[in-house]
Parts: C-alpha cells; structure tokens; sequence
C-alpha cells in the first residue's frame, strides 16, 4: 500500500473513531456527577428529620403571579414652588407559566408572561440542605407607568392671585395622582445572584420548599446567612419621552448594583405527615450600593410650542453620566411557602418579596420584587 493511502487510512478509522470516545468521555463525566450529587443529598442528614427522595428527577409545572415595580422620585424648585415627580415603573401583576426541572438539588426553570406584558424569565440554582445559589435573569418593557405629582411652595413664595383655598392647599402641599402613557416603552432588565448556608443543616431542609429536592418529615428551624448580588438597568432614553426626561432631572437611563449580605432565621412546621410549612426572614445590608445615571438632552421644550411640532423633529443627545456608591442600606427579604407531598407527587404555593433601595443627588428610589408561584410536580 502506498505511504498516501495508508496515512488516509489511519486517518479515517482514527475519525471514526473519535465520536464513540468523546461520548464515552461525556457519558463517564456525567456519571461522576451524578454520583457526587447522589452522594451529596444523603450527607450529613438526619434520617429522622429530612427525608431524601429515591427518585432522582423530577418535573413540576407552575404557575406565577409576579409584579416588578422600579419606583423613582424627582425633587426641583420652579418660581417659587417646589415639585416632587414619583413615577412607577411596574409590571403590573401579571400572571406567567413555564416548567421547572430538577435532579437532586440542582434545579433549572423558564417562564413567559401571559397577557399584555411582555417579558421572560430564566431560572437557575443549586439548593442543598447545607448551601445553596439561585441565578435568575428577568426582562420585561412597559409603557404605562403610574405617576405621583406632588407640589408645594418654598418658604419665600408671595401669594399673588391665589385664593384662599388654593393657598391653604399650597401650604399643606398638593397631590395628584394619573398614568403616564409613554409613546416608546422603558425597558428593564435585572440579574440577581443569591446563596446561603443553613447552620442546622441535618435536621432543617431550606431545600424542601424551595428546590423541592427533599421532604421535612419533622418540624425544625435554623439560623441562615447569605448573600445576593443585584444588577438592574432601566432604559427609557427616547425622544419620544422627552417630558417624562424633563421631570427626570433630564436622567433617562439607570443602572444599579447591590452586593447584600443576608442573616435571618427560617422554620419548617410540619403539622402532618407530608404537609411542610416555612417562614422564613432575612434582613439585609448592602456593602456595596453602586449606581449609574447617564442624562440626555432633547429639544422637546422648545419644540412643543410650535405650530408645526413634529415628533419626528425631536432629537436626543447624551450629555454624559455619573457614578455614584451611596452609604450602606437597610432592607429585608421574607418569604413563606406551604408544599404538601403524596407518594411521588407533590403540590407548593411559595411567595417571596424583597426590595433594594438608591439615590442619586435629588434622585432616589426602590427596586420591589414580590412573587407568588403555585406548582405541582412528580418525581421519576
């Protein structure tokens, strides 16, 4: 055989070859996987306590009742009276539907909103009896957000025309309260990385009501500590919301980053064989309160008064942006959940609900997450 065909030869075989070692290759990672997370859920458990399910999957589909509200609040003084703009940014309680599926501790979920909104969200974590992290990325875009105007005057104001009521209510400070259609959506985004680590690990299961990947058979507590870190965007930077810019501070984009550290106490009630109830609450303190503006131009002021106003002559201009690490904040985390479990399948209602706060020279405000989730799953 010729030295060209008989290194062709190798060639082919050695090609051939390559697929069946490189599945032989995943198929033995894989299996050192498994085993360590098999291993893993039996460790350091009281058998008397948490009970660790034979069946290593399981699959749950769900349903979710979820609001996001960015609420922002604007202070400025115009002749004499001071204003205070406080829009907020919400989904709205909306409803979404996706499934969610686990092996051991490990878990993985997609959600889409249901109705109006548009919006996803993505799920990912470990939750062991001993530690535990969850990613969770959302996305979602609104075009009504609902606005409190508050106005009052400045203690040099002179009354000129005013009533007697108009200047008893100028006193005393005025509110309204309306919609605020925007013609272009504000878009918002948010990455939040959480974990924690359970003291009494053998005889409280954080994981059997959350990840869902074990059963509390006996009631027990335990102190908890964690950490999440927290970055979320809002975007409404358009020309085609120029007023809402203007009462903004001229602010049209916000990007904020938390890192908290979490302590608190969770408690697992089991009144009845396969009935678990937990309370759970974490106070919060942000060490690192990160935040960045970037604000714009638009000539919509002077534009809007013209007989030929245009939209379409409106344009928009980066001014430049501001960094900002505001003092350690003080917020709180709490959740609560109900999960009953019947041979191989069970039923969970969890609810969950916390807030992160920022500020901004004249410009402060709070991110709010709260969720409600029912599910029913089985396990294979």
């Amino acid at each position: 055989m010729k030295p060209t065909n008989l290194i062709f030869a190798a060639a082919v075989s050695i090609l051939s070859a390559a697929p069946s070692f490189a599945q032989e290759v995943v198929n033995k990672a894989l299996h050192q996987v498994t085993d360590f997370l098999d291993s893993a859920a039996y460790r350091s458990v009281d058998a008397r306590y948490i009970e660790v399910p034979q069946q290593r999957w399981r699959v749950m589909g769900m349903g979710n009742l979820n609001e996001v509200s960015l609420k922002m609040k604007s202070v400025w003084e115009s002749d004499g009276l001071i204003f205070s703009w406080e829009p907020d940014v919400t989904t709205g309680v909306d409803g979404s539907t996706g499934i969610r599926v686990g092996y051991r501790s490990l878990t993985a979920a997609y959600m889409v909103k249901l109705g109006h909104q548009r919006g996803s969200r993505f799920n990912f974590g470990t939750n062991g009896n001993r530690f535990g992290f969850n990613v969770q990325y959302r996305k979602f875009k609104t075009a009504d957000p609902e606005v409190r105007l508050t106005y009052g005057i400045t203690d040099d104001f002179v009354f000129t025309d005013e009533t007697p009521e108009q200047q008893e209510n100028l006193k005393h400070g005025m509110v309204d309260y309306y919609n605020h259609p925007l013609d272009s959506p504000i878009e918002m985004k948010s990455l939040l990385i959480d974990g924690y680590y359970v003291f009494n690990h053998r005889h409280y299961s954080n994981a059997s009501t959350r990840g869902l990947g074990y059963i509390q058979r006996r009631s027990a507590g335990s102190f908890i500590v964690g950490a999440s870190w927290l970055e979320a965007e809002a975007d409404y930077a358009n020309s085609q919301n120029w007023m809402f810019l203007s009462f903004m501070n001229d602010i049209g984009r916000i990007k904020m980053r938390q890192i908290n550290l979490m302590a608190g106490y969770g408690y697992n009630w089991v009144p009845v064989k396969g009935l678990v109830v937990n309370l759970t609450a974490m106070p919060m303190v942000s060490l690192d309160n990160f935040l960045k503006v970037w604000a714009y131009d638009v000539n919509g002021l002077e534009r809007y008064w013209e007989d030929d106003f245009s939209y379409d002559d409106l344009t928009i201009t980066e001014r430049g942006s501001e960094t900002n690490h505001s003092r350690m904040k003080f917020t709180l985390m709490g959740r609560a959940a109900v999960v009953y479990n019947y041979k191989r399948w069970f039923a969970a209602a969890t609810g969950q609900w916390q807030q992160y706060r920022y500020r901004h020279k004249d410009t402060t405000g709070r991110l709010t997450d709260w969720t409600a989730n029912a599910s029913i799953g089985y396990r294979f």
